[in-house]
């Protein structure tokens, strides 16, 4: 079986290749880098790019990752957002309209999508409301799908998810790189945003099990939601990684440069459906495993 991974190179790509590899794909990926090895450039944006690239591999399976992923810089790169997420997924599946044998397709959209939840744990079902230009541009990614029926899709609306190698544009990658800065006196204070909100997180290796479940045993043409169920506060994630920190008397300032101009207060999952579907239950938690992984991961990185 041979899997394509868009944005095989970023953080989620890279845990995706290697919980397929495990299970015997042979996978090959797609970057804005040069190529190599099993990996080929591409520029979403451009049609015959992405038609090069897909005439090339004829994959049987596409997993696709890459994409415009930052909520704050979503709002001042707006038009950016949008002709990455849907302009691009687009051209994907035009690309792969045309091939003779159409592969599965798993599109990575977002719980973002749902906006400010009327109720929560948030099903599937839940209205859509997006209350950013990433949210309504990964929204508009979702739709392009419908333009493509004989391209059998799964969608998957993942909430917030974590591990080691992530970058520091994400909260708890961005404290833990911020408290070992504090350790070695490279700087006086870990600097915040909004701590009261509350997140459904999940382990990125349990995430990325996930979307190889569904890919394995979802008939198509659904949506489901990944996540955990699991839910912090954005201070009870700050609090659990200053526990250990080295250095007990680190100071935590607030930074208005670092609030979203439009947060929503909490993002808590269901993910019976999945489960149903796949058998999959979360295996990593996130408090005893992850963060600390998280603040090894930065500690190693910046010695």
């Amino acid at each position: 079986m041979r899997a394509l991974i868009t944005g095989i190179d970023g953080f989620v790509g890279r845990y995706l290749a290697a919980e397929l590899s495990a299970h015997g794909a042979e996978v090959f990926g797609t970057t804005v880098g040069s190529d190599h090895d099993h990996v080929r450039h591409i520029e979403l944006t451009d049609p015959d790019s992405v038609r090069r690239v897909v005439s090339e591999l004829h994959p049987d399976q596409v997993y696709h990752l890459a994409g415009f992923t930052s909520v704050k810089a979503s709002w001042d790169q707006t038009e950016l957002a949008m002709r990455v997420n849907r302009d691009g997924t687009k051209n994907l599946y035009a690309a792969l309209q045309n091939l003779d044998v159409k592969p599965r397709v798993l599109i990575t959209s977002t719980a973002e999508v749902y906006g400010i939840p009327t109720s929560t744990p948030i099903t599937e079902s839940h209205p859509t409301t997006p209350n950013s230009p990433y949210a309504e541009s990964k929204l508009a990614q979702e739709r392009v799908t419908g333009e493509f029926p004989e391209v059998p899709t799964t969608i998957v609306r993942s909430f917030p998810h974590i591990g080691p190698g992530q970058s520091p544009t994400f909260v708890t990658s961005d404290f833990a790189r911020q408290i070992v800065q504090v350790e070695r006196g490279q700087a006086s204070a870990v600097h915040v945003g909004n701590l009261e909100a509350r997140r459904d997180f999940s382990d990125v290796r349990d995430v990325v099990r996930a979307y190889r479940l569904l890919m394995e045993k979802d008939t198509a043409g659904q949506i489901y939601n990944v996540c955990s169920g699991n839910v912090l506060s954005i201070r009870q994630v700050l609090d659990a990684l200053l526990a250990a920190s080295t250095n007990k008397e680190i100071l935590v300032e607030s930074d208005p440069d670092r609030l979203r101009p439009s947060d929503i207060p909490v993002l808590a999952g269901d993910s019976t459906k999945l489960r149903s579907t796949t058998g999959w239950r979360p295996e990593i938690s996130v408090a005893q495993t992850t963060l600390p992984e998280i603040l090894a991961y930065w500690r190693e990185k910046q010695a």
